[in-house]
């Protein structure tokens, strides 16, 4: 079993803020180091990764900056965080680094934002020849609110047992790159000491030689269905998400179409085991089990699988939350394909407002603070049309109105909604048609996790 390594450096914002002050001890560089950077918390929202002042780029939880060289000097790595409606970025943690030639380094943000810690880790660049038959590959465990977990990194079809684990890892630890055959393989991680409690298992994965590679374990992501976020991190600098092979995406259903009676749902024709039966008009389903890939889904009156209203072909993504939303006119029905962000962030709401409603070409959206009238506002989206949304947008917690009116007018199609949102909120809303053509109606979804 490869022993355990503990982290390089571990160092809170208290102290980062006394350590920019050093200097290199060489005055040229002679050499050059490989600088990446990644985000850890789960509940994060984008921060940047600062060489001096320079960004090396923005960074959502999971991501990885592409591969930087610098030259052997000393410099000071910065994360920033902008504040919702702050003009500038304020400093969320530093660290001074002399860097030294032929070095591969991976700074990682972790903690919280109001309590952020920065990891170091450092390996000695390999040199291959590009004809081995070998790779390396290190595994890092990021994941605060996961305890110890054994690691198993083994040909597919291979189930754990007792004392094959390559190692065991608790939060903050990694195990350093060792070299394995060229071929195909399968990472699972069990609870410690007990090979049956897999809390993870990947698909099996095509590795071949002459690259020193990196497993990175997170958190649970609430916008996947796993209860682990793995990626792969490259020695050439690319980061692939691996899914839980054992999971299954899911899905809601909302029916938005006024002019269509109760639904039934089916997966790939398969009308003996419907997903869901006679939904009526303004329901949203719970989650419901789907399958991953490109599929046909089939609206039909309910109860009557000949009366088909609109067949639609959908592509989902393993491991990920999908909601399909049927709307538009009894004549063209439509069918929306939504991911659902459930990720919170710890610093504000998240919102995101739907145009679902087919009754007026384009409309304009006001969110205002609770009590403001849209005579003396402007709206924070215009001419937004049928189909389209706001996005997953980062809101200031407090109490607020939604209006949506007719584009480039102040007539009134939906609301006011009221609304109060607090930070963590993670909160869809969907405007809908109604029988009237002259007026919408707006339904709200809480996704907090």
């Amino acid at each position: 079993m490869i022993p355990r390594y503990k982290i390089a450096a571990l160092i809170s914002i208290v102290t980062l803020t006394l350590a920019g002050c050093a200097e290199s001890a060489r005055e040229n560089a002679t050499g050059k180091a490989v600088i990446r950077a990644v985000n850890a918390i789960v509940d994060a929202p984008a921060v940047v990764f600062k060489i001096e002042e320079r960004s090396l780029g923005s960074l959502e939880f999971g991501d990885v900056t592409p591969i930087q060289n610098y030259d052997d000097l000393a410099y000071n790595f910065n994360y920033d965080i902008t504040d919702i409606g702050a003009t500038s970025s304020r400093r969320l943690a530093s660290q001074f680094l002399d860097v030294v030639a032929d070095t591969n380094y991976l700074f990682v943000l972790s903690g919280s934002i109001s309590n952020p810690q920065i990891t170091l880790w450092t390996d000695d660049e390999r040199q291959w020849e590009g004809t081995e038959t070998v790779f390396e590959m290190g595994f890092m465990h990021l994941a605060s609110n996961l305890g110890a977990l054994d690691v198993y990194f083994a040909a597919p079809g291979t189930a754990p047992t007792a004392g094959a684990a390559v190692g065991t890892l608790v939060n903050g630890e990694r195990l350093d790159p060792a070299e394995y055959a060229a071929g195909n393989y399968v990472v699972t991680l069990t609870e410690a000491n007990d090979p049956q409690a897999i809390v993870y298992q990947s698909p099996s994965r095509t590795l071949a030689g002459a690259s020193t590679d990196s497993i990175l374990i997170f958190d649970h992501n609430p916008t996947r269905n796993s209860d682990v976020h793995v990626r792969h991190l490259t020695q050439a600098g690319t980061a692939a998400d691996l899914v839980d092979a054992r999971v299954s995406p899911t899905g809601q259903f909302l029916h938005a179409a006024p002019a269509i009676g109760n639904v039934d749902i089916a997966e790939n024709d398969d009308f003996a085991s419907l997903l869901l039966a006679d939904q009526p008009f303004g329901n949203l389903s719970g989650e419901i089990t789907l399958s991953a890939g490109t599929n046909d889904y089939t609206w039909t009156d309910a109860g009557n699988m000949g009366a088909i209203l609109v067949e639609s072909e959908e592509v989902i993504a393993a491991d990920y939350k999908r909601t399909l939303v049927l709307a538009g006119p009894a004549a063209d029905h439509t069918i929306l394909n939504v991911q659902s962000i459930r990720r919170p962030f710890s610093t504000s709401a998240r919102l995101n407002i739907i145009n679902a409603a087919d009754n007026a070409e384009t409309v304009d959206i006001y969110f205002l603070p609770d009590g403001d009238s849209i005579a003396d506002f402007t709206p924070i989206s215009s001419g937004i049309p049928f189909t389209f949304s706001t996005g997953m947008t980062p809101v200031i917690a407090g109490d607020y109105e939604i209006t949506i009116t007719v584009a480039g007018s102040q007539t009134v199609l939906a609301g006011p909604l009221d609304i109060s949102l607090a930070n963590r909120d993670v909160v869809e809303v969907y405007v809908m048609d109604t029988a009237d053509p002259n007026a919408m109606s707006l339904m709200v979804n809480r996704v907090n996790p």
